[in-house]
């Protein structure tokens, strides 16, 4: 009796055992399906694509204006979303949603965001910066206008390696050329602080009414051509300005259709990042983007 009795407990403390060894680990434990579930490892973030979109692919640029009516139809090869309403410090109510058509090209998407100078609507940290230095608050001003564009796009999700400031004479500007350049100068210095690289969307005339004879030398997006033809023969002679290069040119059907023209090096200006921007060469009638 006493030697079963031994007999059944060592059966018992082997089984025991043996349940201990194969035990499944933190990583393989039962699913609702009482399966075991393989773990798997989290995927390797890919870096972010910052290169221009290839010579002759076409893509569409929207906005708060298509809130509520149609996208532009599938298949596309690349989409820019407006993340502002319309002016600084706004929010497209409908980004997210135009986001997610955007992701479904075959390229990356890229943003653009409207830009200003406003000294009555100056942040508070431009004043705490910087005192009566009024290009200083300018430069704030820029940094405070892409920090509220940015965060907003990261709030839903909205990522893109590439973002256009949207450079218009129809928005509210100093009358001071410098101010103005330094606020978009903030506004640049921002975004690339996130390792984004940023272009300038608008046309000679109205950088040059903006901004003067300020140098940017950054990616040009040039919106003033008016169908594919006149897009075609602007790629190929450039739109340049403000030490930029032509990198997209845009026309209006019944979206506003991009059309990329193909990227080239160029030497930066002193104390300015290196830029990948395009070759080309300003525009007859500008056409207002909102």
């Amino acid at each position: 009796m006493v030697a079963k009795a031994a007999l059944l407990l060592l059966l018992v403390a082997s089984v025991y055992a043996m349940g201990c060894r194969t035990r499944p680990t933190e990583s393989q434990q039962p699913t609702s399906t009482g399966l075991l579930a393989t773990a798997t490892l989290a995927p390797t973030p890919t870096p972010l694509d910052v290169s221009a979109y290839p010579l002759g692919t076409v893509g569409y640029a929207i906005s708060w204006p298509q809130c509520g009516g149609p996208y532009p139809g599938e298949p596309f090869e690349f989409g820019i979303i407006g993340v502002t309403n319309g002016e600084a410090f706004t929010r497209n109510p409908c980004f997210a949603d135009e986001y997610r058509w955007a992701r479904r090209g075959r390229y990356h998407p890229s943003i653009y965001m409207n830009t200003n100078y406003d000294e009555r609507r100056e942040p508070s940290v431009a004043m705490q910066a910087c005192g009566v230095d009024a290009s200083c608050r300018a430069y704030q001003y820029g940094r405070a206008m892409a920090e509220d564009a940015y965060e907003y796009a990261a709030s839903v999700h909205g990522v893109a390696p590439v973002w256009w400031l949207d450079v218009q004479i129809v928005s509210v500007w100093s009358e001071d050329f410098a101010r103005n350049a330094e606020s978009i100068r903030g506004a640049t210095e921002l975004l690339r602080s996130k390792g984004i690289r940023v272009g300038i969307s608008s046309t000679s005339f109205q950088w040059a009414t903006v901004a003067g004879p300020a140098l940017h030398n950054m990616p040009i997006w040039d919106a003033s051509a008016l169908d594919a033809a006149m897009a075609a023969t602007f790629c190929a002679e450039g739109k340049d300005f403000g030490g930029g290069r032509t990198e997209q040119i845009a026309y209006v059907e019944q979206f506003e259709t991009v059309v990329a023209c193909g990227a080239v090096a160029v030497t930066p200006l002193p104390s300015q990042p290196r830029e990948t921007a395009l070759r080309g060469r300003a525009a007859p009638t500008p056409r207002w983007r909102w």
